[in-house]
Formats: C-alpha cells, structure tokens, sequence
C-alpha cells in the first residue's frame, strides 16, 4: 500500500486554534474484527506552538543533561572540595582569586597531566578538583577516577587480594583522567608502588595524563612512596616529562 498525503484543517493542541497541515495516511488499516480505521501521521501543533514546543523540549532535555551531570559529578568530588553551586562549602571566588589559578585554568585535558606541590592549607586539592570540573562539565565528557592516595593503596590490595586486580588496573589505565590527591600522605606496601610505577608507565605511554597533589618534592615524593631503586629514577622521569609542575603558595596576604 501507498502512503497519501493531503493538506487537513487541524487543531493545535496547545493554543486549540484551527491550522492547515499535512497529514501522511500510510494506508494501513488496522488489525481487528471490523478492519477500521488508518494510520495517519499528522501534526499536533501550529507552527508558532511547534516553535514553542520544540524549544521548551530543547530546554528541558538540556536541564535534564546538566542534573546528570551534576549527579555524576558529586559522585566524584567529595563534599569538602564541593563548590558552592554544587552545595559545597568551597567559594570558587577564593580559588579563582589565588595567583595560580589563571596558569591552572588555563591548562587544557590532553596528554600533559598536572602536578600541584605545596605545603597544607594552600588550596591543592580544591584547585584541582575546581578544574576538574571544568574538564567534566564541558564536552565530551571525560572519565574521571579521584582517589586519595589511601584510597590507591587500599584499592590496589583489595584487588589483588579478590583476584581483579587486572579489572581495578584497567579501569584507571583507560580514564581520561587519573587524580590521586595528596600522594605521599600513606606509606604504600611494594606492591602498591609497583602498580603505580605499571600505572604511569601505562598512561604516559598511551599519552593519558595523570594529575597529582602533594605536600613532598620529587625525591622525597619517590622516598615516601616505597618505591624500589630499580624503578625510582625512571617513575620520576615520567612524572617530570608528562606533568606540568605548579607550586602552590595559598591565598594573597
């Protein structure tokens, strides 16, 4: 069967003003004992409301987005380094005033990480996860994985210890971003320091960045972390070649 197509007075559905429009009749009766009745494909509202209508659906389909988005992204950030339109404690006027914060937003996510050194209370992690955010809310949408470097430690002996670590290694091998806060703050076991070595080594490889925050220098850094002599040199040498350094001095006096 041939579809037909007629021009029919309507009534929109919105404002129930009577308009000319197309209607498609696809010529198919319906199933049933009496076989009454077509397929008609008309529209349901006038052109100006189909204006209205449409843009309506564009914004609510894009509020929609943003409310995703922000759910994901408070499962990431956690609730101290929240900004304050997130429901947070943390006033982005205070970040974006410290004399860093132009050369950090200025940092585009590609293959270059970042690694933000400083003594406590100089706004590291709060910087970092406010361009985080940046990065996540734009598009496309990167992963992200953030972990505290306890979190790593603890992270990386449960797997091993439930058999996945390939799973666990892999779902940070393949991020977009990698942040491990305050790395440096745990004594890690061998074993942990040895993933980390195969996990930098992995992404800078692949050209992933990796971006970090520490209150420790880079040989102390290597020290702290447990790192064996054979990989110390070679780790520090990849931080150093795929992540941009910025030191930290805290807010203006």
């Amino acid at each position: 069967m041939e579809a037909h197509e007629s021009k029919q007075t309507l009534q929109c559905a919105r404002c129930n003003a009577d308009f000319v429009g197309t209607v498609m009749d696809m010529g198919l009766a319906l199933d049933g004992p009496s076989r009454a009745g077509q397929w008609l494909i008309k529209p349901s509202h006038c052109p100006p409301c189909l204006e209205v209508v449409t843009r309506e659906e564009a914004e609510k389909a894009e509020q929609f987005r943003c409310e995703q988005r922000l759910f994901e992204w408070v499962e990431i950030c956690p609730p101290a380094y929240r900004g304050t339109k997130d429901g947070g404690p943390t006033v982005e006027a205070r970040i974006e005033a410290l004399p860093e914060w132009r050369e950090l937003s200025e940092h585009r996510l590609g293959k270059v990480g970042l690694i933000l050194r400083g003594r406590t209370g100089t706004y590291k992690s709060r910087a970092m996860f406010h361009l985080l955010r940046q990065y996540f809310f734009a598009e496309p949408k990167p992963s992200i994985v953030a972990v505290t470097s306890g979190e790593f430690d603890r992270q990386c002996r449960d797997a091993a210890g439930t058999f996945k670590l390939s799973s666990w290694f892999y779902s940070l091998e393949s991020a977009s971003v990698v942040f491990i806060d305050d790395l440096g703050k745990t004594k890690w076991t061998p074993a942990t320091a040895g993933q980390f070595w195969e996990l930098v080594d992995a992404r800078t490889k692949k050209l992933r960045p990796i971006f970090i925050t520490t209150n420790l220098s880079g040989e102390t850094l290597i020290e702290h972390l447990g790192v064996a002599k054979d990989v110390a040199e070679p780790l520090l040498r990849r931080l150093r070649e795929n992540c941009k350094v910025v030191v930290m001095k805290g807010e203006q006096t």
